[in-house]
């Protein structure tokens, strides 16, 4: 997560391959002006990992969450 004053905060979900390391990321961004940190950073974090377990899923890794 990033945070500062007028900028875009961003969220990251890790997409974990078939040895459970982490292969690549899914990620989300918003301007500051869309809502405090904490709304933007609450909102879309269960989608977004969800996503990310959907996408391991179609890898063939599986749910790791």
């Amino acid at each position: 997560m990033t945070a500062g004053a007028g900028r875009a905060d961003s969220l990251a979900g890790p997409i974990h391959g078939d040895s459970g390391s982490v292969v690549a990321a899914v990620n989300v961004s918003a301007h500051a002006s869309r809502g405090s940190f904490e709304s933007i950073r609450r909102e879309p974090l269960s989608p977004l990992l969800a996503t990310a377990n959907r996408i391991e899923e179609d890898l063939g890794a599986g749910p790791r969450r």
